[in-house]
């Protein structure tokens, strides 16, 4: 798995353009898609180190996006990143099942998320960690 991969998708596509950007920025090979299907068929042949995935996506949710990577081949080595409007308690405890590694409410702190992909196991403000 290239450690440099990441996968962001998110629906609002000024929201997933600009944080793939900025994670260019930060030396990231990037790939930017808007919908749930998009993003698995990308991480099919590029499996990337991590995602950072919307829960409120057209077509299937960001639930089963992370189901879905988990099932892929090398798919449970991926760090999946919820960043989403969704952040009741029970959005929460969904995003757990569905086997995230972290959640974060929008707008996420790009200095929290670049930390998270330095590191997973880190402490960082802002977000929960599953």
């Amino acid at each position: 798995m290239d450690l440099s991969r990441i996968i962001v998708c998110d629906d609002q596509t000024d929201t997933a353009l600009t944080l793939a950007e900025l994670l260019r920025l930060y030396g990231y090979e990037v790939f930017a898609c808007f919908d749930g299907d998009a993003c698995l068929k990308k991480a099919q042949g590029w499996l990337p180190y991590a995602a950072i995935i919307d829960i409120g996506l057209p077509g299937i949710t960001g639930y089963d996006v992370a189901r879905g990577f988990r099932a892929l081949p090398g798919g449970g080595n991926v760090v999946l990143i919820a960043v989403t409007g969704y952040g009741k308690h029970d959005d929460l405890k969904e995003a757990r099942l569905a086997d995230f590694d972290w959640h974060f409410n929008k707008p996420a702190p790009p200095s929290s998320i670049i930390e998270v992909l330095r590191d997973p196991d880190s402490s960082v403000p802002y977000g929960t960690r599953f």
